[in-house]
């Protein structure tokens, strides 16, 4: 256990209960940090984001999905190593995204996926939403960024995985076409 607990990414999924004893196995300090709602990973950020760049929207996908904060040497990591979402096939990104935008606040984790520039290199499109102005008359709550992250947590049970990839790019031309 305790070897498979340290080849996990965060504290918070290195977490082991024994339903039969009753026993909670937590080798990295997990249950302090969900109780504190603290994303951190296991060991050296850098060298967990290298061994795997899909660390960085798992990271960020458990962070919103427990409402919570970053590490600070997590956060860094996650910034300083963005690019490398790049290395990730097709198929696991769109994994990563449809489990966010199914999750509880999916406008959270966006948002941190832009502030740490990881949307720049995983949906350049999206990415360049943020400060595209649009008509008050129609759009109160101002730039294309603003309005798709309303209407991503705005998204109920009922709304399947297809209707929140619709919602989700649905203004993603704005950007170029903006005059």
């Amino acid at each position: 256990r305790e070897h498979d607990a340290k080849r996990r990414d965060i504290t918070i999924n290195a977490l082991y209960w024994n339903p039969i004893s009753g026993d909670l196995y937590d080798p990295c300090s997990g249950e302090q940090d969900l109780n504190e709602k603290l994303v951190r990973f296991i060991g050296n950020p850098t060298e967990r984001i290298e061994h795997d760049a899909l660390r960085l929207l798992r990271v960020i996908r458990f962070r919103a999905v427990i409402n919570g904060q970053y590490h600070p040497d997590t956060f860094n990591a996650i910034h300083r190593k963005a690019k490398l979402i790049i290395l990730l096939s097709g198929t696991r990104r769109l994994q990563e995204l449809e489990k966010m935008l199914l999750s509880p606040h999916p406008e959270i984790a966006f948002e941190d996926m832009w502030e740490t520039d990881i949307l720049e290199h995983l949906l350049p499109e999206l990415y360049l939403c943020k400060g595209v102005g649009q008509p008050k008359e129609y759009h109160l709550e101002g730039d294309v960024w603003n309005h798709v992250m309303k209407l991503i947590s705005s998204f109920t049970e009922d709304h399947g995985i297809d209707v929140r990839i619709a919602g989700l790019f649905h203004d993603i031309g704005k950007p170029l076409t903006f005059r």
